[in-house]
């Protein structure tokens, strides 16, 4: 059960015809310039405290992120602090539930999550050099608003679908499937309450649905960016350099 909390957490992108492509770019370049995604370019270190509530469990929480691709992020659980992290190439965990504080490998779906957090720039900037593919699905309508669907398509085949205000341009909605304790769920995603960070517009607020059931609310109470972050937090340490 904790550990798959701990999963769940750290998840808070089609060849098209000529016309659609650039229907697709102009989205694109306008999300981009209303997020202010070149504001968020420069950031080097991005560090962000909050909480989250599961089933009336709050659960405070740390993320840390560098340039380039690292990530870290700890979760407390009943008392007990639970981490995860990427280093740019590797991923690692300590899950205390499991009756040992020595640092175990994440692999498969439980890298994924850390992958995706240790770029700060997000999956649909420069997704071409990424090996990822877009597609313009259209538009529909979310709880009365318009929104564009694009459909990611990952380098490694993962699909993501994104639902972007058509009048605001800012992301209402991710969904995508998952796999938690072996079975595949479908994860989808709530933003709101966005607020600006130094120039970068971002959600301080998301609720996670799991196959249409609400799972938890992520809140964020605090972001800071361009902190000091030692890249030694984000390397598996060797037991020995465990507390206990």
């Amino acid at each position: 059960m904790k550990k798959t909390i701990l999963i769940l957490i750290s998840i808070a992108i089609f060849t098209v015809g000529s016309a659609y492509a650039q229907d697709l770019q102009k989205i694109l370049d306008k999300y981009f310039e209303t997020i202010g995604q070149e504001k968020l370019l420069k950031v080097q270190t991005q560090i962000t405290i909050g909480k989250t509530l599961q089933m009336g469990m709050e659960m405070p929480f740390k993320t840390m992120s560098k340039r380039p691709n690292k990530a870290y992020m700890e979760v407390e659980i009943q008392g007990a602090k639970m981490v995860m992290a990427f280093d740019g190439e590797n991923g690692w965990a300590i899950q205390p539930w499991t009756g040992s504080a020595e640092p175990v490998d994440l692999q498969g779906p439980e890298l994924r999550p850390m992958r995706e957090m240790s770029d700060m720039d997000g999956s649909l900037w420069n997704y071409v050099e990424k090996g990822h593919q877009i597609e313009l699905l259209g538009t529909e309508e979310m709880e009365g608003t318009e929104v564009y669907v694009l459909k990611l398509t990952r380098k490694d085949g993962d699909i993501s679908h994104y639902y972007l205000d058509s009048e605001k341009y800012v992301m209402l909605k991710l969904s995508y499937k998952m796999v938690v304790n072996g079975q595949e769920t479908e994860m989808i995603a709530l933003m709101s309450n966005f607020q600006d960070v130094e120039g970068y517009i971002m959600p301080f607020t998301t609720e996670q649905r799991f196959d249409g059931q609400t799972g938890m609310t992520i809140t964020f109470d605090e972001v800071k960016f361009n902190v000091d972050i030692d890249d030694a937090i984000f390397v598996k340490p060797a037991p020995a350099d465990v507390e206990n």
